[in-house]
């Protein structure tokens, strides 16, 4: 017996691209997670009616109030770009597919309408005109990547969404033109990003080096924030490589193999700079750490001075390391960061770092 719902389609962006680079298995592996996330965050709340390959078509047996559907989508949207995240920086494979995750972007088409269920194989799927218009709609000529798209049925979740609306029409196969509106996703994507934003302070801090430098704090900021100036002065690693995202913006990523065999995946979270300060979430190979994370700051202190600060902070993830050797691991973390505070003061006084340029000399 046909009913009416509510039609909310999550479908993935870029994906037909991503799955024809390189690295065919962990772009399967990749769009697993992240439609699986998906679906779990929506637990309890929507129904899936079909899966269609980079999109989940989820349904409410009965009309939705609108300002509940665009809470829900807000909340699918938020989980999408954290399991980005987590897939970027907990990676250390370099293939085609985790170097290009960033690239998928996630929208949404929202309709309400008549439908009715089919038994096929064993599985019921949705059927009626609704679902095919809905359906149809993911081919679109909306101008922007990530978005929330709605039918005039559906013109009250647009209203609930309190952003800016914008009018468009396309020409669906076997339906005709079709107007419908659409909400950029930017904001949501900028607010959440903000939301995630903060700084640890002195008193957060489990391992805390300053070091003081004769150079301007913009000599000693720009240090900070410059990838290449960075694998110079940061001498306990041999090896950076740049990831994803725009350098020295919130959203990059870069990994970083130290001397001892360590390899570090740093997210960067948050940028202040007016304050001149940054802090990146780091993953650290072998997996022995959680909740990793790490604040820079250069501070002036007068003409031609400044203080470079580092404030980290994590969690053990094996409880016999608080036991035994969490002293030790934090005295050797701190023991690192003492000998890269060096080179920074070493790079920003002279332009260049010694044991940087015998290294190369040595090769």
């Amino acid at each position: 017996m046909a009913a009416t719902g509510t039609f909310v389609l999550a479908d993935i962006g870029g994906y037909t691209s991503f799955l024809s680079g390189v690295g065919i298995t962990h772009a399967r592996e990749i769009t697993e997670h992240l439609l699986n996330r998906l679906i779990k965050t929506n637990r309890k709340h929507w129904k899936v009616g079909n899966i269609m390959g980079d999109c989940v078509f989820f349904y409410t047996q009965s009309p939705e109030p609108p300002r509940q559907t665009f809470d829900n989508v807000r909340t699918l949207y938020h989980t999408f770009q954290d399991a980005k995240a987590d897939v970027v920086s907990g990676s250390t494979c370099r293939c085609g597919a985790c170097d290009r995750t960033h690239e998928l972007s996630l929208k949404f088409v929202v309709h309400e309408g008549e439908y009715d269920m089919q038994n096929i194989g064993g599985r019921r799927e949705l059927i009626g005109h609704d679902i095919v218009l809905a359906t149809r709609l993911l081919k679109n000529s909306v101008p922007v990547e990530e978005y929330v798209l709605t039918t005039p049925a559906a013109s009250a979740v647009t209203d609930a969404a309190d952003l800016p609306a914008a009018a468009a029409t396309d020409d669906l196969e076997a339906i005709g033109p079709f107007e419908y509106s659409y909400i950029d996703l930017t904001p949501i994507r900028e607010a959440h990003a903000r939301a995630r934003e903060f700084y640890i302070t002195p008193g957060e801090s489990a391992v805390s080096v300053l070091e003081d430098i004769e150079a301007p704090a913009e000599v000693l900021w720009q240090a900070l924030m410059d990838l290449d100036k960075r694998a110079i002065w940061q001498t306990t690693i041999k090896e950076m490589n740049h990831i994803e995202g725009e350098e020295g913006k919130v959203g990059e990523v870069h990994q970083c193999l130290h001397d001892d065999g360590t390899e570090i995946v740093h997210l960067t979270i948050a940028i202040d700079d007016l304050g001149r300060r940054k802090t990146e979430r780091i993953w650290i190979t072998p997996n022995l750490m959680k909740d990793v994370y790490m604040t820079f700051q250069a501070e002036s202190t007068g003409p031609g001075k400044s203080r470079a600060h580092f404030y980290g902070k994590l969690k053990p993830r094996i409880p016999v390391v608080s036991h035994v050797a969490w002293p030790v691991f934090l005295w050797m973390l701190k023991r690192d960061v003492k000998k890269d505070m060096a080179g920074l003061k070493e790079y920003c006084e002279t332009g260049k770092v010694a044991a940087r340029e015998a290294q190369s000399s040595a090769v």
